[in-house]
């Protein structure tokens, strides 16, 4: 087992980050003075809750999917987009293929492949093209399909501890807002900054967990989902295809999965 440099010096910076936090916060030391204008956000607040967070999922999961479900934040926004529409369109796709395959088996195969590059079905394609026998192509795609789709999975569970951890950290704030009331009982003024604190670390652990680290850890389980279950379809049609099935066959039996879908997609056959 070797040591990732990467975690080791995240682990370093996320645990100054939660130090000097948790040490300004007990007005123990001033590293920074913020301007008045943000008394308001209590950054050390925010300090403690994402350093602490960052510092249990460092610990929990290898940095590569740490960066991975980092860079997923860009997905804030975006939906899978998987529809009857696009099933429909694919179905299409597969007949329009079906049909080059009928003038020029191998080379379709070739041109198809090489066209969908970094694409399940490009990789289907190219399975094809060997001499693989359709129980080993259809062994293969699935064991893709599965790698596919625990990726994204894996993104899901990164978002789903961070979520966790996030008001775990935030009561953490509180202890400390806490300290700061008992030990200036007497003082007014110290009493409501400890207060004020214990709050807003609380806030802040709740609201990073419940308004952006679940609903990601949803939305991407959601995405995996989409994608397993169209995936399957694909391979379903492209065995169909290179198989030499009828074009109505193939319409019918692609239709007969579209026809299973739900207008909200909630009930598709993957797994949970």
């Amino acid at each position: 087992m070797r040591i990732s440099w990467a975690t080791l010096i995240s682990v370093l910076l996320f645990g100054i980050l939660l130090t000097l936090s948790a040490l300004q916060t007990l007005d123990v030391v001033q590293i920074i003075r913020f301007p008045a204008v943000f008394d308001f956000l209590n950054l050390p607040s925010v300090g403690i809750v994402v350093g602490g967070v960052m510092l249990h999922v460092l610990i929990s999961y290898p940095y590569r999917e740490i960066r991975r479900a980092l860079f997923s934040f860009l997905y804030l926004f975006s939906e899978s987009g998987l529809d009857r529409e696009t099933f429909k369109n694919d179905r299409r796709r597969i007949l329009e293929w079906h049909r080059m395959y009928r003038d020029n088996r191998n080379k379709t195969r070739k041109e198809l492949s090489e066209q969908l590059t970094n694409t399940f079905e490009g990789y289907v394609f190219t399975l094809l093209n060997t001499n693989y026998t359709r129980e080993e192509i259809t062994d293969m795609a699935e064991i893709k399909i599965e790698e596919r789709y625990n990726d994204k999975v894996q993104t899901s569970r990164v978002f789903q501890t961070m979520g966790t951890a996030a008001p775990a950290f935030g009561m953490l704030g509180t202890l400390l807002g806490l300290i700061i009331m008992l030990a200036n009982f007497q003082d007014a003024e110290q009493l409501g900054l400890g207060l004020s604190f214990a709050l807003m670390t609380t806030l802040y652990g709740l609201a990073f967990a419940h308004l952006l680290l679940f609903p990601l850890a949803t939305k991407f389980k959601v995405m995996a989902q989409h994608q397993y279950f169209r995936e399957r379809v694909m391979l379903e049609g492209i065995l169909m295809l290179h198989e030499g099935k009828a074009p109505l066959m193939i319409h019918d039996k692609l239709g007969a999965f579209i026809s299973t879908l739900n207008d909200d997609m909630k009930d598709l056959n993957v797994p949970r």
